[in-house]
């Protein structure tokens, strides 16, 4: 991508898009025509060069919009820098915010196999995969906690992964503020989480082992 990348805006036209399934790209309906003469809008340059200049673009347009708009111009903008990694992740950010559930998710592992490609060992790509891990174990924000066996295992890559990239990106920075002590923070959470369900499961047995003798005794009846 060339250095800078120049986006006039006012009004943020409403472009068609479709998300598609893991593993492809999404496909770009091309924008209806821009308005007319007629139209009185104030337009303003904004160049996108540094991470701060894609933190400025999102608050303004999730201020006017929400994520739903947010995602319509990154697509727009994929449209003319689709190969330069931070358009792609960003999108995929905001794709997940509109839709957390459903598309969003869809469309951050389309982004993450296409730059596993195009761009192997990306700091922002290998961030967007520890922000969808991260959600996969705790939707909404909620803490990290194992309820199983796997899931337990699941936080313990999740810590792996996490401290890989706090180690390997120490200066790194991500969308709105984001570095590698968010990721030592997450690797953090996820080694509670495991230690916390291994320190349950260790006191199961010896709860059972507390509560059968009175419930026999129970059922017995007392001595004579």
């Amino acid at each position: 991508m060339a250095d800078r990348i120049a986006v006039r805006w006012g009004f943020v036209v409403s472009a068609c898009l479709i998300l598609a399934g893991c593993g492809r790209e999404r496909e770009i309906v091309p924008l209806p025509e821009a308005p007319g003469p007629a139209s009185k809008v104030a337009l303003s340059p904004l160049e996108l060069k540094d991470v701060e200049a894609f933190d400025r673009l999102d608050r303004r347009i999730l201020a006017s919009g929400g994520p739903a708009e947010l995602v319509k111009v990154y697509d727009d903008l994929a449209r003319v820098a689709g190969n330069d990694p931070r358009v792609l992740v960003r999108g995929a950010l905001a794709a997940l915010a509109a839709d957390p559930k459903e598309q969003g998710p869809l469309v951050v592992e389309g982004v993450l196999t296409r730059l596993a490609t195009e761009a192997p060992g990306n700091a922002d790509a290998a961030w967007l995969a520890l922000r969808m891990a991260r959600l996969r174990l705790a939707p909404g924000g909620t803490p990290l906690k194992a309820t199983s066996d796997s899931g337990a295992d699941a936080l313990r890559t999740l810590a792996t992964n996490a401290t890989a990239f706090a180690a390997a990106n120490p200066a790194w920075k991500g969308p709105f503020g984001a570095g590698a002590a968010d990721a030592t923070r997450t690797a953090a959470d996820a080694d509670a989480a495991v230690v916390a369900w291994e320190a349950a499961k260790a006191a199961a047995p010896a709860t059972d082992a507390a509560t059968t003798p009175a419930a026999e005794g129970g059922a017995r009846g007392p001595a004579n």
